[in-house]
């Protein structure tokens, strides 16, 4: 499996909401990067079975697909650079969810071992409000 396909395999699983499935594709010593958040300042998850349970917590407010847009070319062979779309609904107020996300995804052997993902938390907001 080719790491692209590892990706998108692994964006499958969210689309169905299945953390478990997302996150047997990590490194047990997996972290995500999120720079940029607004509401909640920049933040990360470490490990596994923490982002497991993140996840797991997202997928009860948030139900999207992610589609990649574009896959930039790296000097580093274990780093993917992806532009992507995510489009769904906030499943608590039934708004519609439709943000664009950059992100840098790194692999050990057959595994994602970190993410840094940059995404307008202005659009997951909006999603979001009353």
């Amino acid at each position: 499996m080719t790491r692209l396909d590892l990706l998108k395999s692994v964006f499958a699983h969210m689309a169905r909401g299945d953390a478990a499935a997302a996150v047997a594709h990590y490194t047990p010593d997996y972290v995500i990067e999120f720079p940029y958040p607004v509401s909640r300042g920049a933040f990360r998850v470490e490990g596994r079975e923490k982002v497991g349970e993140y996840l797991a917590q997202a997928f009860q407010i948030f139900r999207f697909e992610l589609e990649i847009d574009v896959v930039h070319p790296s000097a580093d062979p274990d780093l993917l650079i992806a532009e992507y779309h995510g489009r769904g609904r906030a499943l608590t107020t039934g708004r519609p969810y439709d943000n664009r996300y950059v992100g840098f995804w790194w692999f050990r052997e057959n595994a994602i071992c970190r993410t840094r993902e940059y995404y307008d938390q202005g659009v997951a907001d909006a999603a979001l409000l009353p």
